[in-house]
């Protein structure tokens, strides 16, 4: 697994993040992991912070020129080696368990596209909770996510068959089975 965080600026959050992920990690026995860090031009030692926690076992990409979640994502995985992409935005936590659930005993996830829905708490400069932020990601009465949100895990495999020209869509339903689709657009 690729683990590929995205950030601009965050070096109040991002150890956090970084934690979160290394609890994961470990909860779901993961002896096999690269983290890959896409940095979107920060101006406050985010890279370095990253670096000074995690040393040698990160690989860090620095964006110039326009950059968004797409472009950060899309140059995550151009670096990337692993079979499978968990995508997370720098001022995000996932839970302990959440790679654990995700993946099957080979490592991979159990399905080509896994998404969550993660509440978004708001921080102060200094890291202080100040309250949670509205739900940007529901469902739209057809069953789809206009966006997948800060978080995601898919396969290489279906990354790839999306190519540049795709966006991933996945159909959510009761029984938690998922339908990969690929329609023409931006790959997110």
């Amino acid at each position: 697994v690729s683990i590929i965080i995205i950030s601009r600026n965050q070096i109040e959050m991002i150890d956090r993040c970084l934690t979160s992920v290394q609890v994961a990690t470990k909860a779901a026995g993961l002896d096999r992991y690269e983290v890959v860090f896409v940095d979107s031009k920060s101006t406050d030692g985010t890279p370095e912070r990253v670096r000074e926690r995690l040393g040698k076992d990160v690989t860090i990409v620095h964006l110039s020129g326009h950059t968004n979640a797409a472009i950060a994502r899309n140059a995550g995985t151009a670096v990337a080696k692993g079979d499978a992409f968990f995508f997370i935005d720098g001022d995000m936590e996932i839970g302990p368990d959440f790679l654990k659930v995700a993946l099957g005993p080979d490592g991979l996830p159990h399905h080509n596209v896994t998404s969550g829905q993660l509440p978004e708490k708001f921080y102060s400069p200094t890291g202080k909770f100040l309250t949670d932020g509205p739900d940007r990601y529901k469902v739209r009465a057809d069953g789809y996510r206009v966006e997948l949100g800060g978080i995601s895990l898919i396969r290489r495999e279906a990354f790839e068959k999306v190519g540049s020209e795709g966006v991933v869509t996945v159909e959510e339903t009761n029984s938690f089975d998922t339908t990969l689709e690929t329609t023409e657009g931006m790959r997110f």
